[in-house]
């Protein structure tokens, strides 16, 4: 079933990578024809403005959640006040932006899983390494270019004839 858009809606759609791309409904356009989506767009690389089109770019767009009953302006205003904020990918992402304005925390559920995803692929790729590798060498007093001199008592090096302290 189909539910009509309104006012602090967080939309989603699929993103490039397949990920998800998302944004905040702030209101309907001038026209009327379309409502505007603010977004935090990785292309621009900023906090826009946007048609439902321009957001999802033909794609479909779903909905993701919705802010609180009365919260509804309050979140567009605050989505609005957003607007031209650099986009960062760690740290201030579109996932971040749309879940800071609608429930108050700037986090990443698809980051966070991609990062642990990541280092789950790093530990794997670190034992596998492990376990291929030769066993290392041993790195014990060994002197290759060290002799002992009876005569004097000492140790001389064989490529300088210096003597070396140990």
């Amino acid at each position: 079933m189909k539910q009509p858009i309104s006012l602090g809606m967080k939309l989603r759609t699929q993103g490039r990578g397949g990920v998800w791309h998302f944004g905040v409904v702030v209101g309907p356009q001038p026209q009327g024809a379309a409502y505007c989506i603010v977004h935090n767009s990785k292309i621009d690389g900023l906090v826009v403005l946007d048609t439902v089109n321009g957001f999802a770019g033909g794609k479909k767009v779903y909905i993701a959640g919705r802010a609180a009953p009365g919260w509804e302006e309050f979140v567009a205003h605050d989505a609005l006040s957003y607007v031209g904020r650099p986009y960062d990918l760690l740290g201030f992402n579109c996932e971040h932006f749309v879940n800071l304005v609608v429930d108050g925390k700037a986090e990443s559920p698809q980051l966070q899983q991609a990062l642990w995803q990541a280092a789950g692929i790093a530990a794997i790729g670190y034992v596998v390494h492990s376990i291929n590798s030769p066993p290392p060498r041993r790195r014990g007093r060994r002197r290759r270019n060290v002799v002992y001199d009876r005569q004097a008592a000492r140790f001389r090096d064989r490529r300088t004839g210096k003597f070396t302290s140990s």
